[in-house]
This record gives C-alpha cells, sequence and structure tokens, in this order.
C-alpha cells in the first residue's frame, strides 16, 4: 500500500508541484515502504543476527575504517567509493560476526562493556554443547546456572 502510495503521491508532485506537503508524503511513504521491505527481507533470514549481537564492536570498527579512508574517499567526486566501502566493511563485519560468536558469546567490545557493568570479568568462551555451525546459542538448550 505505501509503495503505491508512494508512485502515486510523487507522480503528482512531479507533473503538478503543489504546496502543502505532497513531496514530504511521498517522501515518508517511501520510506515506510522500503523499512517493510528490510523487514520482510529479513523475517526468514538469520542475515543480521550476528551483526546485531556485536553492534558496538561493528559500530567502532566500521567508524575507524571510515575514518580511515576519509583522504581516499575524499578524492573521489562521484560518491562511489564510500558506497563499495561500506558494502565490503558491512560484508567483512558479517563474516567476522559470524566467526566471533561461533566461538565466544559476546563481541570483544560487548565482552568488555558487560566486564565493567557487572565489575567483574564475564565468562565469555562457548560451551562445547552447541551446534557449531550457528552464530547464536541454542535457545532450547538448557543453561547451567552460571550463565546469563
Amino acid at each position: 500500500m505505501s509503495a503505491a502510495l508512494t508512485i502515486v503521491l510523487t507522480w503528482w508532485w512531479n507533473h503538478s508541484p503543489p504546496s502543502g506537503g505532497v513531496y514530504q508524503a511521498a517522501a515518508l511513504c517511501g520510506a515506510a515502504a522500503y523499512g517493510t521491505g528490510f523487514l520482510l527481507f529479513t523475517r526468514k533470514t538469520a542475515i543480521f543476527e550476528a551483526l546485531g549481537r556485536m553492534a558496538l564492536t561493528n559500530y567502532l570498527t566500521s567508524t575507524a575504517v571510515i575514518l580511515a579512508a576519509t583522504p581516499l574517499l575524499a578524492a573521489d567526486d562521484t560518491g562511489a567509493a564510500i558506497v563499495g566501502l561500506s558494502a565490503v566493511a558491512l560484508a567483512a563485519q558479517a563474516a567476522f560476526s559470524r566467526w566471533w560468536l561461533a566461538r565466544y558469546r559476546y563481541g570483544p567490545l560487548e565482552w568488555v562493556w558487560r566486564s565493567l557493568t557487572w565489575w567483574e570479568p564475564v565468562r565469555n568462551r562457548q560451551t562445547g554443547t552447541r551446534d557449531t555451525r550457528s552464530p547464536l546459542p541454542d535457545p532450547r538448550r538448557p543453561r547451567s546456572e552460571d550463565e546469563p
């Protein structure tokens, strides 16, 4: 519905630009259409689970990569370099996150944050009673009392 409304409002705005926020309404409907499509795409896949569990680590490492590449990105007038760098960084982070979470419960910076929050080191190593192909612990597996 929002995609169809986006098309109608955008056509209306392009052919007889009215006042009164038609462009803003079209943009809002377009954002809703993109958001809905993204949620429908990710609902049946586990693409972003590992990235989400290591959000702090991924955010800070991608910031460092972008800041380190700023001189190279400034030389590109088209903006294609930032899109390419972002895609490569996201793919590398997705692969690293899946690899890391197959071995540990928390990302490296998430572990530091949790340890500082609780004022004691938190066990981070995965136990041997899980599916090593999955980056996430099995929710059906009973946990010991010292596991969060």
